[in-house]
């Protein structure tokens, strides 16, 4: 996979590249120029749009229970349920804990949602054109944390240093 993203990358500084869809096959280059002739206007009309731009691809990931952990540290409605739930029986402790886990992973999962649209509109500001792909599990991403957002993007060639500045802010 990297092997194939550095080969991409070294394309796109010589000449305009046309993105496929992750794990597109042909079979040899007849089948290649087959669907390039069976294709020839969408291609055209692809590499007209894509002149001059390069595609940057963004993955946002968030540890999520780290994020709940502070959440509940930090948060008074939670520091404070927490207090009642140490005056409480245990029977009614345990109810109000199981109330808070739902409460605090809701609030995060809104916060982290609040910020992947927050970043996406960003980064879309410097971009000719802006997609969101559907994020990944953790079983195909590898990464023990929670993949937030993951987005596609094709900017300007010129505008490539600013673009990638706003994404580091």
């Amino acid at each position: 996979l990297q092997a194939h993203e550095d080969v991409v990358d070294t394309l796109m500084e010589w000449t305009d590249v046309v993105p496929f869809k992750f794990g597109t096959i042909l079979k040899d280059e007849a089948a290649a120029a087959k669907m390039l002739q069976d294709n020839e206007e969408q291609f055209k009309e692809l590499l007209a749009k894509c002149s001059g731009k390069a595609e940057w691809g963004l993955k946002v990931y968030a540890d999520q229970q780290t994020f709940i952990q502070h959440t509940m540290q930090v948060e008074p409605i939670f520091k404070a349920m927490e207090e009642k739930r140490a005056t409480l029986s245990r029977g009614a402790a345990y109810l109000l804990g199981k109330k808070m886990e739902e409460a605090v992973k809701d609030d995060v999962a809104a916060r982290l949602t609040r910020v992947s649209e927050t970043i996406f509109q960003e980064l879309e500001k410097d971009a000719y054109e802006a997609k969101l792909i559907k994020t990944l599990p953790r079983t195909l991403t590898g990464n023990r944390k929670e993949m937030i957002l993951n987005t596609v993007y094709l900017v300007e060639r010129e505008k490539g240093a600013h673009f990638c500045n706003r994404g580091t802010r």
